[in-house]
């Protein structure tokens, strides 16, 4: 997604495609702005950071929301104040995983011009093998076929867990280039 929007609506059910795309946006922008990881029962803090004055001119405030797919009546309202009202220079990132399209957060989102939304399927089992095998490559890990079908198969969507075993096997293998096989696949995945 291309950080030039003051309102982004991150929904669906791949929850660490999601939250990689948000931290992305999040991170997007100068080194004096303000960032900030709420939830929604924090939304207070982006009305404050927002629309406060910096020592030195106004601050840009970048906001994630973390799980507005709890938000209660009052607070839809309060994140559709803030989606729809948030400054140029500022932004929020509304994250909403798993969030029903039948909640009116979701349909009023989704109908906002001024808000980005981008949807994260479940990733298909294809999906995340090429994912998974690209994340490898840039590693420069070699694994057998069979190891990447049964990593694929057991970690299935898992994005944080394959990272943490990708920075495993490029402990284990300490540069040497070598194909590891599925046993010690296995073993190094628990």
């Amino acid at each position: 997604l291309p950080p030039e929007y003051s309102a982004y609506y991150l929904h669906g059910e791949d929850r660490d495609a999601l939250f990689e795309a948000a931290e992305a946006l999040l991170q997007a922008g100068g080194e004096d702005v303000i960032r900030l990881r709420v939830d929604v029962g924090e939304l207070g803090r982006i009305d404050v950071e927002s629309s406060s004055q910096g020592l030195f001119g106004q601050c840009c405030c970048h906001a994630l929301v973390r799980n507005a797919e709890s938000a209660t009546p009052r607070q839809t309202e309060h994140l559709l104040k803030l989606a729809t009202s948030m400054a140029p220079e500022n932004r929020i990132i509304i994250c909403a995983p798993d969030i029903s399209t039948k909640k009116a957060l979701h349909q009023r989102l989704q109908a906002e011009a001024n808000v980005v939304s981008c949807t994260f399927p479940a990733p298909s089992p294809e999906v995340f093998r090429r994912w998974f095998t690209g994340l490898l490559d840039e590693a420069g890990i070699i694994i057998s076929d069979e190891a990447v079908a049964m990593t694929v198969e057991r970690l299935h969507g898992m994005r944080a867990a394959a990272r943490r075993l990708t920075e495993r096997l490029r402990l284990y293998d300490n540069g040497e280039g070598k194909e590891l096989g599925q046993d010690v696949v296995g073993d190094l995945m628990g």
